[in-house]
This record gives C-alpha cells, structure tokens and sequence, in this order.
C-alpha cells in the first residue's frame, strides 16, 4: 500500500512538474482545483491524476481496515486474509468508515481564525482538536471496525459450519 501511494505521489509530482504548477501551486490542492474551475489547462491533468490515485488507493485502504481487527481477533498476524472479510459489503463498509470518520473531517475543516484567538488560543484549539480526536475519534473507529470485524467473521464461520 505503501509503494501505491508513493507511486501515485511520484506520478503527480511529475505531472505537476510538467505542467509548471510545481513551482507555484506545490501543495495547494484548493489552489489546483480552483484554477482548474477558472479554466486554466494546466490544473486540468493534476485534478485528473489525483482522482485517478485516489480511485486507485482508496478501494485497497478500505479493504485493509480490518486488517488490526482480525489480527487481534485470530491472534496471529492478518494482512492479505483481511481483504477477503469485505467481499460482498465493499460499499457498505466504505459508507460506514465515511461516517465514521465525520469527527475527524468535521474538524479539519474546522479552524477558527488565529487573529480570534490569539497565538495562545490557537494552541489551545490545536489542544482541544487533538483531545477531541483522541477521546472521540479513536474509540468510534476502534468500536466500528471491531463490531464490522465480528460481524463478518461471525458470518463466515455461520457460512463454513464453524471451521
């Protein structure tokens, strides 16, 4: 997954270097897609690439997220076999860790502006965002991909007879 995602990265620095935009635009994904709903042609193959590696790595990272569950559910190490527990529910399981994941999304977008708050109220948010993730965020995703975990392996053992 690892070798994806930095393939799909590399592929997107050249085409960004190609079309000129590395200079200017490195790292400004809202600056990319608003030139590209201004018409400019050069953001047009960034936007491009960048959906195509999403489609291309989003499918595997849903896959793999209950890949913690059953390795701690089997009590041995889990990668490969974990795929095959969202065979059937893909889109379902995708829907759930969208969700899922709203507190975590809903707080990056989030960002009160510095000047309200001042550099100390700033770091204050930064504080409460990370205390919000940590006693919000993690539990529900734990809790969800456990339960979607038990669920799909206690239906594959109904569908084997137990073995």
């Amino acid at each position: 997954l690892a070798m994806a995602v930095g393939a799909a990265l590399l592929v997107l620095a050249f085409v960004m270097q190609g079309t000129g935009l590395a200079d200017t635009h490195w790292g400004d994904a809202f600056g990319i897609l608003r030139l590209a709903e201004q018409g400019d042609g050069r953001a047009i193959p960034v936007v491009v690439v960048a959906v195509l590696a999403a489609l291309m790595i989003l499918p595997m990272l849903v896959r793999l997220a209950l890949y913690k569950p059953a390795t701690v559910g089997r009590g041995r190490v889990v990668s490969l076999d974990a795929m095959g527990l969202s065979d059937g529910v893909f889109w379902a399981f995708a829907a759930g860790l969208v969700l899922v994941s709203l507190p975590a999304l809903l707080l990056a977008w989030w960002s009160p502006p510095a000047q309200l708050f001042g550099s100390l109220g700033a770091k204050a948010v930064c504080l409460v965002k990370a205390a919000i993730l940590a006693l919000v965020q993690v539990p529900l995703a734990s809790g969800f991909l456990s339960a979607t975990y038990k669920q799909r392996e206690y239906l594959g053992e109904r569908q084997t007879g137990g073995n």
